[in-house]
């Protein structure tokens, strides 16, 4: 029987162990010990102008899991994060936040995939040229799916009456000015 895991102690679980720190080094993640709830750990953070190589951790889990990730509720935060057989990065930030403090933690869904030998992955690689936002990740949950779970999600990834697609460009563009609206004045922008 497969069990849930909790990884609260991000700085032991992620690799190469080098390039994390418990010191404020531009060049490497560092690990900040908290407390949330009965959650206790060490976060991973990256702050402002920090540019840390990527790192990664291997759960050594086998099968279906719903992948939970937990931020730190600031406005000015994104985290990069990838699974390892992923050919690019998500972009994360915390739904709720207040500006420039930490408020708290939450923890959301961020995935439902086969975790078979594959590896979580950070970076800050991707970000903006400014790197004026932070990078913090508290803990990571791992729950297995069972076998009703993992096809309700296919059955759900097969549907094609339910996908949507919307662009924007900060108001600058066809869509601001055309005012598009349907899927028939999509066809002739």
């Amino acid at each position: 029987m497969r069990e849930e895991l909790l990884i609260s102690d991000l700085v032991k679980a992620f690799q190469p162990s080098n390039a994390i720190s418990d010191q404020g080094d531009t060049s490497h993640w560092r690990g900040v010990s908290y407390r949330c709830g009965e959650i206790r750990g060490t976060m991973l953070a990256a702050l402002g102008d920090c540019s840390p190589e990527d790192i990664r951790f291997d759960p050594g889990l086998k099968g279906w899991y719903r992948v939970y990730v937990s931020l730190p509720t600031l406005v000015n935060m994104e985290l990069w994060m990838r699974l390892s057989h992923d050919p690019g990065f998500f972009r994360l930030q915390p739904m709720r936040g207040q500006r420039f403090s930490v408020t708290g933690v939450e923890e959301v869904l961020w995935r439902q995939c086969d975790m078979t030998g594959q590896s979580v992955i950070l970076s800050r690689k991707d970000m903006s040229p400014y790197k004026v936002l932070h990078s913090l990740l508290a803990w990571l949950r791992f729950v297995p799916m069972d076998d009703a779970e993992v096809q309700a999600h296919l059955l759900e990834q097969k549907r094609k009456d339910t996908k949507r697609i919307y662009a924007t460009d900060d108001i600058h563009n066809r869509l601001f000015r055309d005012r598009l609206k349907g899927e028939k004045s999509w066809d002739s922008a």
